[in-house]
């Protein structure tokens, strides 16, 4: 990983917070840096925000174990020092690597585990509610000219308007423009299809090719009108859907839209936090379209066996779908 300005000027900042040379505001700057690891929601930070406190709890012992009554100078061993410095420099440096794009612009990236949901107000005041097995990267520039997120997986967006300021949302290799409005998002990579479902206001989507040209996919969608992407076909249309049925999963509810038996499994697994075990030897090429409430996996699979005429079984915490005989 190459060391940028940026990192560098971390790295001294750290090095003399350990040794005490820190002015007020800069020792303000290095404790308000810890504080936000309580906020942010990247799954990775957990482990660096345990060694910042192994370095802390390092420091405090040291400060307590010396003489309050004493105008002593305080000093950490040489070892200490160089394992408390080893470990913020990792850790700053891990931060500034996950929080980089591609263009060296500084983000933000929330992240849902599978069967968990976040809901995300941004700076402007538009609320995402994220569904399992999501991820939203928000550019360091957001309050800027444009408002412009990164989406893997499905969230709903309830956009706050802003005329000046459009709202952009980049899923896979479409684009999907408004200024103020309700749609839902779907396009977890491993399905086939991306889904975008309008619930008020109106949206605009484009696709960007292999070469990088833009090609206008919907000029202006409105209420209940969803585009389907295929992105092995490269092929869109739009339909008339029901956009409530399709963001159903916001109260727990699963809507399974015209699914292969494959994309059940992967629903059924990010929906239930559950591994999924897909008989080798189906072959079933029919679509499904159901939708289960906020029943339990035990229940659900009672459902799916009933409704596809497959067989599926939990088995040691792992759910089983077995060829129809």
């Amino acid at each position: 990983m190459e060391t940028s300005p940026q990192t560098e000027k971390e790295r001294t900042l750290l090095k003399k917070y350990l040794a005490g040379n820190c002015s007020a505001a800069e020792k303000e700057q290095v404790e308000l840096w810890y504080k936000s690891f309580d906020q942010s929601p990247l799954p990775g930070r957990t482990q660096e925000k345990n060694s910042l406190n192994n370095v802390k709890r390092k420091l405090f012992n040291q400060i307590q174990s010396a003489n309050p009554k004493k105008a002593r100078i305080f000093r950490l061993p040489v070892y200490l020092r160089f394992a408390a410095v080893l470990a913020l420099m990792t850790t700053i440096s891990l931060m500034i690597y996950r929080f980089s794009d591609h263009a060296g612009q500084t983000a933000i990236e929330y992240v849902t585990l599978k069967g968990e949901h976040k809901v995300i107000t941004l700076a402007d005041g538009s609320v995402v509610t994220l569904n399992s097995g999501s991820s939203l990267k928000v550019k360091s520039d957001f309050k800027q000219s444009t408002r412009e997120v990164q989406l893997s997986g499905e969230a709903f967006f309830k956009i706050a308007k802003d005329k000046s300021r459009p709202f952009i949302i980049q899923s896979g290799n479409l684009k999907t423009t408004v200024l103020g409005t309700s749609f839902n998002i779907n396009a977890y990579p491993d399905l086939s299809e991306i889904k975008i479902a309008v619930a008020t206001g109106k949206v605009k989507v484009a696709h960007t090719t292999e070469n990088k040209q833009e090609l206008m996919l919907a000029n202006e969608m409105v209420k209940d009108q969803v585009l389907i992407f295929n992105s092995k076909t490269q092929l869109a249309e739009i339909k008339t859907g029901n956009t409530e049925l399709l963001s159903s999963w916001i109260s727990n509810k699963l809507y399974i839209d015209n699914s292969s038996m494959d994309d059940i499994a992967k629903q059924l697994s990010r929906h239930y936090n559950t591994k999924v075990s897909l008989d080798p030897k189906m072959n079933d090429t029919d679509k499904y379209t159901i939708t289960l409430g906020n029943e339990n996996l035990q229940t659900s699979a009672q459902i799916l066996s009933e409704f596809t005429h497959h067989t599926f079984y939990i088995k040691q915490n792992q759910l089983y779908i077995m060829k129809k005989k």
